[in-house]
């Protein structure tokens, strides 16, 4: 292989990691998307309950179906974004891990993310 194809090779590796990183970036913006309406919904569903406690003294099971299905949508739309951000990153060349919510670059032996917190894995 002469230096010319090695270039090529070095260009190629670089411009898929260019857009393997672009690509989990973009599904990290719309985890944060995710984030942003689970914490409404949560604030939501707190709000519901304090109107409901301070009109009737009592909450029911009803009352809160619409924001548990709405929440358990948004945590599995979560999740399937994580498994792509992992799908992403499993296909680049081999380097130091990253965090698959924040994108923090985590040594080996890290066991949570040193930029978010998240549990590493």
């Amino acid at each position: 292989m002469d230096i010319f194809d090695r270039a090529r090779k070095a260009l190629g590796d670089l411009a898929q990691s260019a857009s393997s990183s672009a690509q989990v970036l973009q599904l990290q913006a719309k985890m944060g998307e995710v984030e942003t309406n689970l914490d409404r919904q949560y604030r939501e569903a707190g709000r519901r309950a304090r109107e409901l406690w301070r009109a009737h003294g009592q909450l029911t099971d009803s009352d809160f179906e619409l924001f548990m299905t709405r929440i358990s949508d948004l945590e599995r739309e979560m999740e399937r974004l994580r498994a792509q951000v992992n799908e992403v990153q499993s296909a680049e060349p081999a380097g130091p891990p990253v965090c698959a919510d924040c994108g923090q670059e985590l040594d080996a032996d890290d066991a949570f993310c040193r930029g978010c917190g998240r549990a590493k894995g």
